[in-house]
């Protein structure tokens, strides 16, 4: 005879008034980390792209700009329809720019309004050659002071498990067990 089994005649009935599953408060709990969850990965990616220290150097348009390797650089227009920027790099090749998060495409810095066009990573040192077609004679470069790549990661990634937590929070409390019935 199994330990697990119930002698003949006789069945296992659970315990008057108890439910099966996880308890509430705790579907409630996971229900409530869902939106500090995406509060988190909000200012994760939107925290870098709010500071307003950045240092914008002002060049003119299709002038070179000195680079520092594995840097992440951003080009900035005073004028908001510009588009295709290129970028010749210190090697000779050329790249287009990555387009900037959907967090903030603007800056503001010595009381201009610059918009953001995106950003390179040059693999070595040297002058780069900036050209916008339809920015004017100026435009802006600025060496992002961080890892601009890592924020945006971290705050996609923490936005997935802020929607894991809300899905499993609603799961929990919505099948979270009846009391059974006693015949």
């Amino acid at each position: 005879m199994s330990l697990s089994a119930p002698p003949p005649g006789m069945q296992h009935l659970p315990v008057r008034g108890a439910r099966t599953g996880p308890p509430l408060w705790a579907g409630i709990l996971v229900l409530l980390a869902a939106p500090v969850m995406l509060e988190v990965a909000t200012i994760a990616v939107a925290a870098p792209l709010l500071r307003e220290d950045i240092a914008i150097e002002q060049i003119d348009n299709g002038a070179r700009v000195q680079v520092e390797a594995d840097g992440d650089y951003f080009v900035l227009t005073t004028t908001a329809g510009a588009s295709a920027c290129t970028v010749t790099l210190p090697e000779g090749s050329k790249v287009g720019l990555t387009p900037p998060a959907r967090a903030k495409r603007s800056i503001r810095s010595a009381g201009a309004q610059y918009a953001m066009q995106g950003f390179f990573t040059p693999d070595r040192s040297g002058k780069a050659r900036i050209r916008c077609l339809g920015a004017g004679e100026q435009i802006g470069v600025a060496q992002w002071p961080g890892d601009y790549e890592r924020a945006v990661n971290l705050g996609r990634w923490t936005g997935y498990a802020a929607i894991a937590c809300l899905v499993g929070g609603i799961a929990m409390i919505v099948f979270r067990g009846r009391k059974p019935r006693y015949y």
